[in-house]
């Protein structure tokens, strides 16, 4: 569906990956190991604080952790450990908020649990933010008639422009056509 809406409609989409070097160990002396599974896991939580303790819950984002993968053995301190995950958020000043929350999170843990941990930011599709010109524009050309105009609350899914131009691929030419 395709909406009119003025103001954020939906959201950007980052990916990080976060890797973390800790000692390898046997499960009979943690004292000589680094675990890194121990610093994921302070990792995931303090990163879930983000949405929750930073943003003002009027303003839409999420922070998620996908994936984490760590070790070989039942009976071996991981000493390597990978996390990734998303972050999204409505407006380009939460989303770099979020940027700096997760780099200062993981220099803060690595350093409290002397492991080695490296964040690699995968800057992804921006917010679709809808001027409100150019939606009342779109709104007074009549061409969304036949795909029905939605009043619709934002969304937290990335926007896939190249999907929809693929689904419309005249939609811009119709509506110069009609200014």
């Amino acid at each position: 569906d395709l909406v009119i809406n003025p103001g954020p409609m939906n959201a950007c989409a980052d990916l990080f990956d976060i890797t973390i070097t800790g000692r390898q160990g046997h499960g009979a002396r943690p004292h000589e190991a680094i675990d890194a599974v121990v610093v994921g896991s302070h990792l995931v939580a303090a990163l879930q604080t983000i949405a929750s303790r930073e943003i003002d819950p009027a303003d839409p984002c999420v922070v998620s952790i996908g994936r984490f993968q760590a070790g070989d053995a039942a009976n071996v301190i991981a000493g390597q450990a990978t996390l990734s995950g998303t972050c999204r958020a409505q407006s380009e000043r939460t989303r770099q908020v979020i940027h700096g929350a997760i780099g200062r999170i993981c220099r803060a843990i690595g350093e409290t649990f002397r492991a080695e941990v490296t964040l690699t930011m995968h800057a992804g599709t921006p917010a679709l933010v809808n001027s409100p010109e150019m939606a009342a524009l779109a709104a007074a050309a009549g061409i969304l008639e036949p795909l029905r105009q939605l009043r619709s609350s934002t969304s937290m899914a990335e926007f896939l422009q190249q999907h929809y131009l693929r689904l419309t691929p005249d939609l811009l030419e119709q509506v110069l056509k009609r200014i």
